[in-house]
């Protein structure tokens, strides 16, 4: 029934898109039952004060009542999570795949969140809402996309002068330990259906090694649908930090910084505190020596 009511901006053409759609209709991404929801909600000026990010023009920032798309929002995890945390927030949260959008405003429902609408559309698509927002997050999705770079610039033709975008992409350095895995997998015939995916997985299971370590590092591992997407994902790409530098600036965005304190902490460890933790060839520097520092993603703030 839901699926049935879902507003929709239309066919899904592109070619890759259709393909993605089709992976995640068969296996929604990601599988949850419970979101890590704050007591209560705060305002993005309080969590931005306390962020770390060096924003480039404060001035056309909105922090009291954002509007915010989430693109690429799969079965709803991340969308809620937001929803639930920015107070006086307005989000619109976007996928390819009406499964996984249906489980998304199901659990909405459930945890009586009343500040998030729910579209079927492709991010190519979007430029025809013909509508503008302060903040954009965009985790995950973009390199599954056939052309990142143009599904970032029509994300950016979205925001509001001085707007916000998160974003989220796969560490060619951290998944690096994966390729062999595809592979074989591709060399063996193995096919993206539920009973070829978990036959491959017990050809792993059985084999041992430590091409298996190396998997079971990832969560993934462990979940039909996740393994689907760590393995056998229909379009995937993985990006250098110098690669992204070199995104933002063809998208004529500004690197505002990890919001990870972590991360932040592991820096200042190894360049010392002189260093700009603003500069991704220092990042970079510092990933050469540690590939599973981005195992997660590259998660940062641009503006």
């Amino acid at each position: 029934a839901l699926t049935g009511e879902m507003r929709s901006l239309g066919e899904i053409t592109d070619i890759i898109s259709v393909k993605v759609r089709r992976q995640y209709e068969n296996n929604p991404y990601p599988r949850w039952v419970r979101a890590q929801l704050l007591a209560e909600a705060v305002s993005a000026e309080a969590v931005f004060k306390q962020s770390g990010l060096r924003f480039h023009s404060e001035r056309d920032l909105n922090l009291a009542t954002p509007e915010i798309l989430i693109a690429g929002c799969g079965t709803g995890q991340h969308a809620i999570e937001s929803a639930a945390t920015w107070r006086d927030s307005v989000l619109l949260a976007v996928d390819i795949s009406l499964a996984s959008l249906s489980y998304a405003k199901r659990k909405t429902g459930e945890l009586n969140l009343n500040n998030i609408d729910f579209l079927h559309a492709d991010i190519l698509d979007l430029r025809s809402l013909d509508r503008e927002f302060d903040f954009v997050e965009c985790v995950g999705v973009l390199h599954h996309m056939r052309d990142p770079e143009a599904g970032l610039k029509v994300l950016i033709d979205l925001l509001k002068p001085g707007g916000l975008i998160k974003l989220g992409l796969y560490s060619e350095a951290a998944r690096a330990p994966l390729i062999f895995s595809r592979r074989r997998a591709s060399l063996l015939g193995a096919e993206p259906t539920d009973s070829q995916i978990r036959g491959y997985r017990r050809t792993l299971l059985d084999a041992g090694g430590s091409e298996l370590d190396a998997l079971c590092e990832w969560s993934d591992f462990f979940n039909l649908s996740e393994w689907r997407d760590l393995i056998f994902h229909a379009q995937e790409h993985q990006f250098s930090l110098l690669q992204i530098d070199r995104l933002l600036d063809d998208a004529n965005i500004r690197f505002c910084g990890f919001e990870n304190p972590s991360l932040i902490k592991k820096f200042r460890t190894f360049h010392g505190d002189s260093s700009s933790i603003y500069d991704l060839g220092a990042w970079q520097a510092m990933e050469a020596q540690d590939r599973s520092l981005f195992t997660g993603m590259y998660q940062f703030w641009c503006q």
